[in-house]
């Protein structure tokens, strides 16, 4: 581990320049190779690219290079939607090994190099099952008429078709069994250009105004004084409000008084709020590894209060890097009730907390 530091901090300093190479390189090879379908599109493969450099500043930072294999399927899946295919991921890494053999000497070039080119030279295994195989499926299939009405952005026949393919069921349920596949497919789809952008702003309004409405059927929570209060919120730089306002519903039905910061907010602003508000436990959104820096900004802020809250940390971005939260002080959710469940062990021990 201790030479892996010593190559990533060459890598962070060497960063601007590894870009630079990096985006040289797909351009010379989109102008060359008309095949790839790149040549047209190459100011947004360098946007992609850009967006896995930051990653494997994460990944080697935190010594985290299992993580890579988890994350190349979403760039597999991302690159075939948009017809680059297996020579625009192949181009992608074989374009970083490259720039770091280039202008990182050895050792540190081998170290950082070695698990691009393990992923480079595994990639037709890994193209061939990605076609029929989401790594970003949802985990229950959504009720398709709920998800057609909010993709026309009705509100109300979304509403009207919950309580038909549920009827009866409470708000937390609702939220886990019907929304949250229809998120799930809706951020798929859209990852995978099968989506108009106004067919997303319609969802998302139209998922909104379900959520609000279903907050505002649920019991009140008791007084402040006599509950238990959850802050919530988005890392730092995402703007993603949905999951957060999804979790407070759930959390709600729960029997949790919610304050929901939403995004976009900055670390310190977050931990103001705690300070202010002084929850049981502020529970933060991941849905990003790109995202694990930002979270453990927030964290470590979080974990000088007095007294300092549970801090739970949920979404596909955490799972990689649960060791990393946990040893930083937070608890690691897989999903909204494991969430809860960890929040609520965290009160009855309050001395590990």
């Amino acid at each position: 581990m201790a030479g892996l530091a010593s190559a990533y901090h060459q890598f962070e300093q060497a960063f601007p320049s590894l870009l630079s190479l990096v985006a040289r390189r797909i351009r010379v090879e989109a102008a060359s190779h008309g095949e790839f379908h790149l040549d047209r599109s190459a100011a947004e493969v360098l946007e992609y690219a850009t967006l896995f450099g930051r990653l494997l500043r994460i990944i080697y930072r935190h010594g985290l290079l299992a993580a890579l294999r988890n994350e190349l399927p979403w760039y597999v899946e991302v690159f075939q939607a948009h017809g680059w295919g297996q020579n625009g991921v192949s181009l992608l890494l074989t374009s970083w090994i490259v720039a770091i053999q280039g202008l990182i000497k050895p050792p540190e070039c081998n170290l950082l190099a070695a698990p691009l080119q393990e992923l480079a030279d595994d990639l037709p295994r890994r193209v061939a099952p990605a076609a029929t195989t989401s790594a970003t499926a949802p985990t229950a299939e959504p009720d398709q008429e709920f998800l057609d009405a909010v993709l026309a952005g009705d509100a109300d026949r979304a509403w009207q078709r919950l309580h038909i393919v549920s009827p009866g069921a409470p708000a937390d349920r609702l939220v886990v069994d019907r929304i949250l596949p229809a998120l799930s497919t809706i951020g798929m789809q859209w990852e995978r250009h099968r989506l108009e952008i106004f067919a997303e702003h319609l969802a998302t309004q139209a998922i909104q105004r379900i959520l609000d409405r279903l907050a505002v059927g649920l019991p009140r929570a008791p007084s402040p004084s006599g509950s238990r209060v959850a802050l919530l919120a988005c890392p730092p730089g995402d703007s993603h409000t949905l999951i957060p306002l999804a979790l407070s519903v759930f959390l709600a039905a729960q029997g949790w008084q919610t304050r929901n910061l939403g995004g976009g907010l900055p670390a310190g602003q977050i931990a103001a709020a705690a300070q202010a508000l002084r929850p049981q436990a502020v529970f933060l959104t991941m849905p990003l590894l790109l995202q694990l820096d930002a979270v453990l900004e927030v964290v470590g802020l979080l974990r000088h209060l007095q007294p300092a809250p549970s801090i739970v940390v949920g979404g596909p971005g955490s799972r990689p890097a649960r060791e990393v939260l946990e040893r930083a002080g937070a608890l690691v959710a897989t999903h909204f009730a494991h969430g809860h469940d960890l929040a609520i062990a965290a009160l009855a021990s309050p001395a590990d907390a």
